[in-house]
């Protein structure tokens, strides 16, 4: 991408993901604040980009910790249906008003680097 489409690109994807959540809870008088949408804009792209990659994660067997090479595709499509489910959730059991996680907002941001990054690739217009 280059340093400043991908500036522009993470600054994009967190605008989108907070505008995913304001969607969501528009009469919340709760301040968001973080990057975490925009984070989650990267690993949209990643997906897009290498989801064949391996990605070694943590998972505990009867309390031992065992490390475990998943393929980033499943990994990250486990991961957004997480967040969104919890983003769901928290609006219909109203802790939305209490504060908290972003959860809509990691989903938002997601989606949104998952469906830009191919305009914000180096190899945008060109055969891969």
């Amino acid at each position: 991408m280059g340093s400043l489409k991908y500036l522009i690109f993470y600054l994009f994807c967190g605008i989108l993901a907070s505008f995913t959540q304001y969607i969501f809870i528009s009469g919340s008088y709760l301040p968001m604040v973080g990057t975490s949408g925009a984070i989650a804009g990267v690993l949209g792209a990643y997906l897009k980009f290498f989801p064949r990659n391996s990605i070694d994660t943590m998972i505990p067997v009867f309390g031992l910790p065992f490390i475990a090479a998943i393929p980033a595709g499943f990994m990250l499509i486990y991961w957004f249906f997480i967040q969104a489910f919890i983003g769901v959730a928290s609006i219909v059991v109203v802790t939305a008003s209490i504060g908290g996680v972003a959860y809509l907002s990691h989903a938002g941001g997601f989606l949104s680097g998952f469906l830009l990054s191919d305009s914000f690739s180096a190899n945008f217009g060109r055969k891969r």
